[in-house]
């Protein structure tokens, strides 16, 4: 489970009368940890697991800390077309404290936040994390934000008016008319409440003709960058952030549910009838991860030929293959591991990794059943 914490650094830039705002965000986490073990698996779907005497430590990690940032700066061309946005940095820091294998795991707005924001990454110096009293490569990430303080309004009156005018379209199920709002609200959006504002309507669009994991994309990106500056209505922020959470426990995505869960316990004037039912959704999700019911996922990969889940288990095994399934990524705070699909496996790990998600990749369209135990 992964305990969060903001870290806020300004940065004032000046340019044609203009002031700009940058922020970046990291975070901190409880964590628990693995290394990789192949086991056959005799237990049945739906069955529940033969009782084990599993002996869990839980440890915590000192994580890395930023000490040196490198410098960040507001890309002209944004700066002078009045854009701003966001870049969500995943990467990990090696023992001397230096990131690699920088990835863009999310962004709004231009492409040339993305240059900025991965220059002031590898500019950075940390404090490399420390697990057992020794220094450890760790996963980390950054969220950049970049924002004009002085823009005279949050989002211009035509984007308001368009807005409107989709989601009164989406009300009455035109859905026509809706698409064709929302590419337009699509190529307007500069600022970042007008990019909030724009998936807060593709999110309503979702709900109507979307998929879940539409959905679910769609009011994430919404709220994405919610921690860095509070732009949105304190109660659509609260509406968007328990859609949120409800999708994310329909697709099982328990470990994103906890931190979703931590971000609600964050927000004032929260009815405390919503609060306890949080609350009985948090011990609900810790009761899970240790029981011996098994967690049962429909998977089927994508049109690229790829899908991953987050486990809250450290055993799982795939089973009802329909297709080609080629290997495994198992991806965790302090290791990664590539390994090839193995039939009739049960693969599981012990708790010295961190929190793991693990991508399975073949050919596209291949489903199967995905099974933690």
């Amino acid at each position: 489970m992964d305990v969060l914490s903001n870290v806020t650094v300004s940065l004032p830039h000046s340019r044609a009368g203009r002031t700009s705002h940058i922020s970046l965000t990291g975070s901190l986490s409880i964590l628990f940890g693995c290394i990789v073990l192949l086991s056959l698996s005799s237990t049945a779907i739906g069955e529940d697991r033969v009782s084990e005497s599993i002996s869990l430590q839980t440890e915590i990690v000192t994580i890395p800390k930023a000490i040196e940032y490198g410098t960040l700066q507001y890309p002209r061309r944004a700066l002078s077309k009045g854009e701003e946005g966001w870049v969500y940095l995943n990467f990990f820091v090696d023992t001397d404290g230096n990131p690699y294998q920088i990835s863009v795991a999310d962004r709004s707005g231009s492409p040339l936040f993305e240059a900025a924001a991965i220059k002031a990454l590898k500019g950075t110096t940390f404090q490399p994390a420390v697990y057992n009293g020794r220094k450890i490569d760790h996963e980390h990430y950054m969220q950049y934000t970049f924002i004009m303080e002085d823009k005279r309004a949050l989002y211009a009156d035509s984007f308001r008016r368009r807005f409107y005018e989709v989601v009164n379209s989406i009300s009455s199920k035109t859905k026509t008319k809706a698409e064709d709002g929302l590419e337009i609200l699509r190529e307007r959006r500069r600022t970042l409440h007008e990019d909030a504002m724009y998936w807060t309507a593709k999110y309503y669009f979702d709900q109507e003709w979307g998929t879940v994991s539409a959905q679910l994309n769609s009011v994430s990106r919404a709220i994405g960058h919610d921690k860095a500056r509070r732009f949105m209505d304190a109660n659509l922020l609260q509406k968007l952030l328990w859609s949120k959470l409800l999708l994310q426990l329909r697709q099982k995505k328990y470990v994103s549910a906890l931190t979703t869960l931590d971000r609600f316990d964050e927000l004032n004037g929260v009815d405390d009838t919503l609060r306890q039912q949080a609350a009985k959704y948090r011990t609900a999700i810790d009761e899970l991860r240790y029981s011996t019911k098994t967690i049962l996922v429909s998977g089927s990969l994508s049109s690229k030929g790829a899908w991953s889940h987050e486990l809250i288990r450290n055993r799982f095994s795939v089973a009802d293959v329909k297709g080609s399934i080629g290997e495994f990524n198992l991806t965790c705070q302090r290791d990664r591991l590539r390994f090839e699909y193995e039939p009739d496996l049960e693969y599981s790990f012990n708790d010295s990794s961190g929190t793991c998600r693990v991508s399975v990749t073949g050919d596209p369209g291949t489903s199967f059943s995905f099974i933690q135990r």
